[in-house]
């Protein structure tokens, strides 16, 4: 990274973490008031990736 990039790059990186860790908040939110504590906790940590499993299978293999 040159030097002169820094400061935007750091923007960048720090956006991406928190821009998604906002959304995630009012959907947990969402999803609790919705289903209750379990039901939510269970959404988000199993189902979701899962979604993300899939979508990565259905990627296929990378080509050389």
């Amino acid at each position: 990274m040159p030097s002169a990039k820094v400061g935007r790059a750091t923007g960048l990186f720090v956006a991406a973490m928190y821009i998604p860790a906002s959304i995630s908040g009012y959907f947990f939110a969402a999803t609790k008031s919705g289903f209750g504590w379990q039901t939510a906790g269970v959404i988000q940590l199993c189902a979701i990736p899962v979604v993300g499993l899939v979508a990565m299978a259905a990627m296929g293999k990378a080509r050389d």
